[in-house]
């Protein structure tokens, strides 16, 4: 193998090791996050997860004894809808960063290099007979099916074009 061509992965896979640990340290943190949320009155304090999960709810007096359950069901509502709202922006501020990120690693590992001259001809060859009336795996012919016509990933039943019962096109 060439040494540059070497190089070249070697440090492709590094830069891949620390975009894992990374996320990683990304889902650790939003693991560990919680928001906490009190009521404009003070009366009840929500605690959630970064996904909106309701992990406490506290109440500070015995106020809520005395109201209408659609009062307190609608102070309730309002409450864990902040403490949603300020977990949800805690999730994309810490996802901000790897937003792109899948395109600019596929970009580094496939263009202007040799790998580049050497998927090129790939790419085109999928490309290509799809685009010019041919069946590319995956495409509208035969070529890249499965057993039973069904398509790439799609078992009995599920092709959209079948007609019947057993989801094949005879019934």
């Amino acid at each position: 193998m060439d040494s540059g061509f070497q190089s070249q992965l070697d440090e492709m896979m590094g830069k891949l090791r620390e975009h894992r640990d990374s996320l990683i340290a990304a889902q650790r943190e939003l693991a560990e996050y919680t928001v906490t949320v009190q009521s404009k009155d003070r009366m009840v304090t929500v605690v959630a997860g970064a996904q909106g999960d309701v992990r406490e709810i506290k109440f500070h007096t015995d106020g809520y004894r005395d109201m209408a359950p659609a009062e307190l069901g609608a102070a309730l509502v309002e409450v864990i809808g902040q403490a949603r709202e300020q977990a949800g922006q805690k999730v994309r501020e810490t996802a901000s960063p790897f937003r792109g990120a899948g395109a600019a690693l596929r970009k580094s590992m496939t263009g202007g290099s040799e790998l580049d001259d050497l998927m090129g001809p790939l790419r085109d060859m999928w490309a290509g007979p799809a685009g010019a009336g041919g069946s590319a795996p995956g495409g509208s012919g035969s070529a890249g099916r499965g057993a039973g016509g069904n398509g790439p990933g799609r078992g009995a039943g599920q092709n959209p074009a079948a007609k019947g019962k057993g989801g094949t096109a005879d019934g």
